[in-house]
């Protein structure tokens, strides 16, 4: 009589318990809570989504858990509906390289008994629909993926508008590679190259590795590109670059940034004040590539505009992997110092000289130094300290004349030079005869300078050595 007792007193109070689950919340469970944990086998670390839409991500070592037929699992992800009007979708960009893709599939435990539908689609195409009841606790769920580049899974439901809290999670998953390697996206040339002149509109600009800023479209990470954004429709967003006429062309990929407001928008080119080009993207399409020929063109003007209603916020569009061809011309020269100084823990040091555009034909560089008594340069840019004091050096392009400069500053004892006057003669060697006679009192620095030979004395060897080198029958200590 007693068991019976408790048996319906359990019942009551789970009776009670289950009325209370709140009906406008998506209610998981925590693995502290399961009789059950099946621990993670990382397959979310092979390749996961770039992009969630009311999904909930589980990582394997976040200690986040949902549970399915009373099992917990710490990996992968949990599709939820608020109710039948809306959408819950990943998106993978496989890009060619995988095969298949299998993973089970269930009704996350104590949350809302309703059906959904996953459907798949594939490059864009709706390939498959998989029907899910809440009985569904281990659906296995194989995709052929070959040469597939965008892989979407998408759930829906046909329940009633007023029915809430729809939720099914994805786990066990497993992806099969094959042997295709796609190609590597190549970086953008334009920072420090042929940058806008002018932008309009907050957050629009270039992105800039050296402020270690990126973004990511379809899961790639981008830098040293252009980002473009608009707070609303009704705004503006716009990026102008002078080319003076001097390139051939531009491509780059246009696409939506991920995990942003999902809207679609439309890029406008114009060329000298005549719109050449409009592509329009969805936030679901991968990033499509744009070439813009750019022969005798001056100015170029990049929109970004959406027809979406005015309530739609915080639209991301990007241009990535930038890639500026020029006519081959060269247009200027930079350096990659400004102001050096030489000491005697660095007597010499190499300048590197970045021809404008990085494409020009004619890379040759012409180097030179104003003080050849302070600083020597050679046809490698490489910089040497020969005595104290400032000299200039200068990087000359061949084609076109144009010039860089670094100022070089050397404070330090040259060998040879004990009398810091810029030369090596008699007078020096003269000094080391009276250092070793003791008619003189040598500083540190003379001292260093002195002592040619190396042998930590200051003697006759060191005066002769001098001489040998200013009657050039040697040419270094």
């Amino acid at each position: 009589m007693k068991k019976k007792i408790v048996s319906v007193l359990l019942s009551a109070v789970m009776a009670v318990s289950a009325v209370m689950i709140p009906q406008n919340s998506c209610n998981i469970t925590y693995a502290e809570e399961m009789s059950e944990v099946e621990n993670s086998d990382h397959w979310m670390s092979e390749k996961k989504p770039y992009q969630y839409t009311d999904v909930t991500e589980y990582l394997a070592g976040q200690e986040k858990y949902f549970a399915i037929g009373g099992t917990s699992y710490d990996e992968g992800y949990v599709f939820y509906l608020w109710n039948a009007a809306r959408t819950s979708q990943v998106l993978y960009n496989l890009k060619g390289e995988y095969d298949n893709f299998s993973f089970n599939v269930g009704h996350v435990d104590n949350t809302s008994m309703y059906t959904a539908d996953l459907k798949i689609y594939l490059d864009g195409e709706l390939t498959e629909t998989i029907h899910l009841t809440p009985s569904d606790i281990s659906k296995r769920v194989s995709i052929d993926v070959s040469g597939v580049k965008q892989l979407k899974i998408k759930m829906t439901s046909e329940e009633e508008l007023n029915h809430y809290d729809i939720t099914y999670g994805v786990y066990n998953g497993s992806f099969i590679k094959n042997t295709y390697v796609a190609e590597e996206i190549p970086l953008s040339n334009i920072v420090g190259n042929k940058e806008p002149y002018q932008t309009d509109g907050e957050n629009t600009g270039v992105v800039r590795s050296k402020d270690k800023e990126s973004f990511f479209m379809a899961g790639d990470e981008y830098t040293d590109c252009m980002k473009m954004y608009l707070w609303n429709p009704a705004r503006s967003s716009r990026v102008y670059f002078n080319f003076g006429g001097d390139y051939e062309s531009v491509t780059f990929l246009f696409g939506h940034i991920d995990n942003t407001t999902r809207v679609p928008a439309t890029l406008s080119i114009e060329l000298d004040g005549e719109t050449v080009q409009t592509i329009t993207r969805e936030a679901d399409d991968l990033p499509t590539p744009v070439t813009v020929p750019l022969e005798g063109v001056h100015q170029m003007v990049l929109s970004l505009s959406s027809d979406v209603a005015l309530n739609n916020y915080d639209i991301y569009y990007g241009l990535g992997a930038i890639q500026l061809k020029s006519l081959g011309f060269v247009k200027g020269v930079t350096l990659d110092q400004e102001n050096v100084t030489l000491a005697k823990e660095n007597p010499s040091f190499k300048l590197h000289a970045t021809i404008i555009p990085n494409d020009a034909n004619n890379k040759n560089i012409i180097w030179s130094s104003d003080n050849e008594a302070v600083a020597k340069v050679d046809e490698n840019g490489l910089v040497t300290a020969v005595s104290k004091g400032t000299a200039v050096i200068t990087a000359t392009t061949e084609e076109g004349e144009y010039k860089a400069a670094c100022t070089v500053t050397v404070d330090m004892s040259v060998l040879g030079d004990i009398d810091e006057n810029g030369s090596i003669d008699s007078s020096d060697a003269l000094m080391v005869l009276k250092f070793m006679v003791k008619l003189q009192t040598p500083t540190e620095a003379q001292k260093e300078a002195a002592d040619v030979d190396h042998n930590g004395n200051l003697d006759s060897a060191d005066s002769l050595l001098i001489l040998k080198y200013m009657v050039k029958l040697i040419e270094s200590f």
